[in-house]
């Protein structure tokens, strides 16, 4: 059972909470010795006139929110990640993690609203994506990138346009969302399913049409996303990487050396959209996602199967006929929207 957050501890914390929306931040950052911070935009900033934290009542935070499982899960691996609602207040996506000895915790803000990509100030290239039947579509980006908005958005464009059977499986489910036209079924991993590679058995006995994957990859669940792909899917997979090269790199090069040019051949033949996307402050101070996409033609089949990833940059400079982007051209499309 989860611990009762002290009464002086809750009101700190729901003041704390609050803060998110007054200053317009993404991420609420709870680290000893240190006082309260805040991503707002692309900077970390502290709150104003905010006393240093102490272990206690970080510890109180987190325990309040662990259940048995959870907090067993915690001490053995010394991180953990989980959505949370706190009374009053919105969803967030919590890290709770070991730092120095001691544990901190971040807080990320979960809008009840998703937007669908029509809503979301995307290229034309990204839009097109909600037009393709099956394949891959990787979806790349660092921590507060927007990438899981993104790809909410994208999930979202297709339940209000498609009828379809859509199926989410994630560690953890992050954005609820609510039928339209399609059909919406999201999987915990670890809780309704009890990892990955059940999906395959999953998917084999229902009646899918897209899937999307939102869990960390090492080799194993890369496998499966890519034999998600070859059984006439559509499939979303995020990935948290930079840059589509270091998306590619980290794909191929998480397996043994001696299997790189079997899973660089899975790639290419299932791969049909790759974007990465990023955040950038523009001089009205406002945020812009720029992206990069790359699109399936015999040129990227056959870079993926046999180049080296640092000529992504020239694969999109050469591909601009076949709407791929650089971060440059999304940029310089976006101001003109």
């Amino acid at each position: 059972m989860p611990i009762a957050l002290d009464s002086s501890n809750e009101l700190r914390f729901t003041k704390l909470l609050s803060t998110l929306s007054e200053y317009k931040a993404s991420d609420l950052h709870l680290t000893l010795a240190a006082p309260p911070n805040l991503r707002i935009g692309d900077k970390i900033v502290s709150i104003p006139n905010e006393e240093i934290l102490n272990n206690a009542f970080i510890q109180n935070i987190v325990l309040s929110m662990l259940s048995d499982e959870q907090a067993r899960q915690f001490a053995l691996k010394k991180s953990l990640v989980f959505t949370h609602s706190f009374k009053g207040h919105a969803r967030y996506k919590v890290h709770c993690y070991m730092q120095n000895g001691h544990i901190a915790v971040s807080f990320r803000y979960i809008p009840d609203q998703i937007l669908p990509l029509s809503r979301l100030m995307v290229v034309k290239a990204v839009r097109d994506i909600t037009n393709l039947q099956s394949g891959l579509v990787i979806v790349a980006g660092d921590h507060g990138s927007g990438k899981s908005t993104l790809l909410a958005g994208l999930i979202e464009e297709l339940n209000q346009t498609r009828q379809e059977h859509i199926v989410t499986f994630e560690d953890p489910v992050e954005h609820n969302f609510v039928d339209d036209k399609s059909m919406i079924e999201q999987i915990s991993l670890g809780d309704d399913l009890p990892d990955l590679s059940a999906a395959l058995e999953f998917v084999t006995h229902e009646d899918v049409d897209t899937i999307m994957v939102s869990a960390p990859l090492d080799a194993a669940n890369i496998r499966i996303v890519l034999q998600l792909a070859t059984m006439g899917k559509l499939v979303f997979c995020e990935l948290t990487a930079t840059t589509l090269r270091s998306a590619f790199e980290r794909m191929v090069n998480t397996f043994n050396a001696s299997e790189h040019t079997a899973i660089r051949e899975q790639l290419a033949s299932v791969l049909q959209v790759g974007v990465a996307v990023r955040l950038r402050s523009t001089a009205a101070g406002t945020l812009m996602q720029e992206a990069e996409v790359i699109k399936t033609n015999p040129a990227v089949v056959n870079f993926l199967r046999h180049d080296s990833f640092d000529k992504v940059a020239l694969i999109l400079e050469n591909g601009r006929n076949d709407d791929m982007v650089t971060f440059e051209q999304s940029a310089r499309e976006l101001q003109t929207m």
